[in-house]
């Protein structure tokens, strides 16, 4: 290595000892200013600065500081190299939770933030902005509804079910598990949105037809016959009742019947068969010192005690056997008289009226004496239809009917 001389290391020192005089002051410049980070709502920047303090720094940067905003450190702290601050700008959020308005702010970056420190960011929320929308100085208008709890009553009890805030009253029925139909009574319209601690009251209706079927009665119908003693009856065709079917809709009330009436049609699945009967139309053969049956025919009523065995039969009067019934239904007799149920009558279909008979039952022999004041019956193999009062005195009330014969008196 080759060495300098001393000479020339003399005049190289001072060389270098007029550079660093000529240049002091520039190097003293620049070794005045401090390098720091300001981080401002996120963004970073790199700063040379010769501040003091941190409100210095901002001043410098023309960062105002508003009430609602946060920096860090505080605006008194000493600046020096490498000093990182940060500034969090506060945001206005107007809320419109369920209907009410309230302002609040936040140094939140984003909504999604700002409803975390809020307390408002149950994903069940529903929001009218996006969740990730960046908040800027502005602000920003948020609408949100919070979910809902409904308390439900029907036939299986009460339950309490929590539903979205914009869930409608059918949307709340479904998920308490109730399939809602037309035919259902709700407390309120399905179709209408549901409130906080609204109580909702569901009825299940359902409709069920039946088909019920009856008896159609049959028509009688007389004709004449000659070769039948007057007053004698017989049945040449034997009347059948017919059926038919009623549909009814039944209506339940949460399983319950309340409606068994609603006739919906009906519908004759078996005609009857008309009941024929003849007649007789031929007259007894009477004595000549007789007189004529038909004179009887003005006979006033009676309504008088019955009449004892021994009352003695008209010669060549009207007679017969048949089966009696009983009526005592309230109602005015063919002869335009007001029937007494209790009165010693009967009604025959074709004896004149106010003709006396002894009519006795076959199987006890007793006997009771009735005027005809009515008409019927109208029942195949029956002849007479004997007053409650005159039946009682031959046949007890139970049998309805008796085998019995009669005779003109």
């Amino acid at each position: 290595m080759k060495k300098v001389s001393r000479p020339a290391l003399i005049a190289l020192s001072g060389v270098v000892a007029l550079g660093l005089i000529g240049g002091g002051t520039a190097t003293a410049i620049a070794m005045d200013t401090d390098a720091v980070t300001v981080t401002t709502d996120g963004q970073v920047q790199n700063v040379s600065t010769r501040a003091k303090d941190v409100q210095g720094l901002l001043d410098q940067l023309n960062i105002t500081v508003g009430e609602h905003d946060v920096v860090a450190p505080a605006l008194n702290t000493k600046i020096s190299d490498g000093t990182a601050v940060t500034v969090k700008v506060g945001k206005p959020v107007t809320l419109t939770i369920d209907g009410k308005t309230v302002t609040r702010w936040t140094t939140a970056l984003t909504l999604d933030d700002a409803l975390a420190q809020f307390n408002l960011d149950d994903a069940d929320n529903i929001l009218s902005t996006n969740r990730s929308t960046a908040l800027g100085r502005e602000g920003l208008q948020v609408s949100v509804t919070t979910p809902k709890t409904v308390t439900i009553t029907s036939k299986l009890g009460t339950t309490t079910v929590e539903v979205p805030g914009n869930a409608t009253v059918g949307d709340a029925l479904k998920k308490a598990g109730i399939t809602l139909d037309s035919l259902d009574k709700v407390s309120a319209k399905p179709e209408s949105p549901v409130s906080a601690g609204q109580k909702i009251t569901y009825q299940d209706v359902a409709y069920r037809p039946i088909v019920v079927t009856s008896d159609v009665a049959y028509d009688v119908k007389e004709q004449k016959d000659a070769t039948l003693p007057k007053g004698e009856t017989k049945v040449i065709t034997k009347g059948v009742k017919g059926q038919k079917q009623t549909f009814i809709t039944q209506v339940y009330l949460d399983g319950k019947l309340v409606s068994n009436n609603h006739k919906t049609g009906e519908k004759v699945v078996k005609q009857p068969v008309t009941e024929v009967i003849a007649v007789g139309t031929k007259q007894p053969e009477t004595s000549s010192n007789n007189s004529s049956p038909s004179s009887t025919s003005t006979a006033p009523k009676t309504t008088s005690t019955p009449s004892t065995t021994s009352s003695t039969p008209k010669s060549g009067g009207y007679s017969g056997s048949c089966e009696a019934s009983m009526y005592w239904q309230g109602q005015m007799t063919a002869t335009g008289e007001t029937f007494n149920p209790w009165g010693m009558t009967a009604a025959h279909k074709t004896l004149p009226f106010g003709t006396k008979l002894k009519v006795t039952n076959v199987a006890n022999g007793k006997s009771v004496v009735v005027t005809i004041n009515d008409r019927g019956p109208y029942i195949g193999g029956r002849c007479l239809d004997l007053a409650k009062g005159a039946f009682l005195q031959i046949a007890p009330e139970s049998a309805g009917v008796a085998q019995v014969t009669y005779v003109q008196v």
